[in-house]
Order: C-alpha cells, then sequence, then structure tokens
C-alpha cells in the first residue's frame, strides 16, 4: 500500500470532500508513492506523537487536527510546529488529517456522540448532499438507558482480522473515537495494532499512547 492508496481507504471511511470550506484535510506532508507498512493514528501531532511514529517505523500518521491548521505561512525550526512538519519530512513520514469530514461522516463522531447521549432519530444540524451525512446532530429527545440504538453501527475499516486485532479494539471504529473509548480501558503498556484488512494486508494501523489530551 503507498500513501496515496491509505487516503483513498480513508476517503471512503471519512470523505474528504465531507470537510468543511475552511478546514483542512488529506495529505497535507509526505509523498504520495511512498510504500505505507505502518500506520500511527493520534489526535494531534505532537513530539511525543512523532517520536513514537519513528520508534515503530511507521511511514504516516492520521491525525484528527490538521497540523497545517489555520494557513500556515512559513515552515521553520523557529516554531514548535515547523520543527514538527520539518521532522516528519525528514523522516519521510507522511501526515494525513481527517477533521471535520470524520465528524461529519455516516457513523462518524457526530453519530457516535449522538449515540452515546441517547438522542432519539438523530439528524445532521446542517445536512451535505447526501441528506444523511453533515455537521453535527439534533434529535427530538434523549433516550434513556442503553448506549446503542438497534441497527447502528460505527463506521468501520473493512474486514478487520481477528487474529490482529485485540478483544478492546475488536469493532475497530473510527480512529480517534475508537481510541477514545481505548484510552479509558487500556492499560498503561503500549498498545497492539488496531487492525488490519485484505486491502492492508501489509499494513498495521497503530494507536499511539499520548497526543489524546
Amino acid at each position: 500500500m503507498t500513501v496515496a492508496e491509505l487516503v483513498a481507504l480513508l476517503d471512503g471511511v471519512a470523505p474528504l470532500d465531507l470537510a468543511e470550506d475552511w478546514d483542512n484535510v488529506g495529505l497535507l506532508v509526505g509523498r504520495a508513492a511512498r510504500p505505507v507498512e505502518r500506520v500511527l493514528a493520534a489526535l494531534e501531532l505532537r513530539a511525543e506523537v512523532l517520536q513514537q511514529a519513528i520508534d515503530d517505523g511507521a511511514q504516516a500518521i492520521v491525525l484528527h487536527h490538521p497540523p497545517v491548521f489555520p494557513a500556515v505561512s512559513r515552515i521553520t525550526d523557529e516554531s514548535t510546529l515547523g520543527t514538527l512538519l520539518l521532522d516528519a519530512a525528514r523522516a519521510d513520514i507522511a501526515l494525513i488529517a481527517l477533521h471535520t469530514n470524520l465528524d461529519s461522516a455516516a457513523g462518524g463522531l457526530n453519530d457516535i456522540a449522538a449515540d452515546l447521549l441517547g438522542l432519539e432519530s438523530p439528524e445532521p444540524l446542517i445536512a451535505a448532499d447526501d441528506p444523511a451525512v453533515g455537521m453535527g446532530r439534533v434529535g427530538m429527545s434523549i433516550r434513556p438507558g442503553s448506549r446503542r440504538s438497534p441497527g447502528w453501527s460505527p463506521m468501520r475499516f473493512p474486514a478487520p482480522s481477528p487474529s490482529r486485532d485485540p478483544p478492546m479494539l475488536r469493532s475497530s471504529a473510527s480512529p480517534c473515537a475508537r481510541a477514545r473509548e481505548a484510552r479509558s480501558s487500556m492499560p498503561p503498556a503500549p498498545p497492539e495494532p488496531m487492525c488490519t484488512s485484505p486491502e492492508t494486508s501489509n499494513t498495521t494501523i497503530t494507536i499511539a499512547r499520548k497526543g489524546w489530551r
């Protein structure tokens, strides 16, 4: 798998065209033709996250918060962000952002939040071209009881492999949402690979140990 193929796979999960006009998503740093065998998922780019990617031999980091946001006018080692971007480029690690498109996608963070709140029949607050997806969620009432409504399912990567997917991550929801659940239930030890699939048979997705708070 290449970086471009990874971006295409993620676009199938959280379409890039669902991002808000002011947002900055997709491949932000890196070479599209770069082969990828290991991917790190994190909320945002920090020194600890980049160091883990380097230590783990990851070729790409998938982030929820775009590091190049708002627009960066210069990239130098005179700023923390500039140093991180230069170090990522030097290490040949691609940086991919899934931000408001991950929020708005079907089964994405908005749907997950609405379900955790128990909203009945949630609908997008601001619908996209497809009325089933879009920014925010609004429901008529709060449903008491179960955190999961019948028939609801979070977004999934294709066909996670049980043999490589640890029990607490087996349902393999979106990187950010699943990582939040994993963060509260995982021991301090480094996390195991998140999931693999036929499309990513040689690519492992790992959740960052730090950078979620």
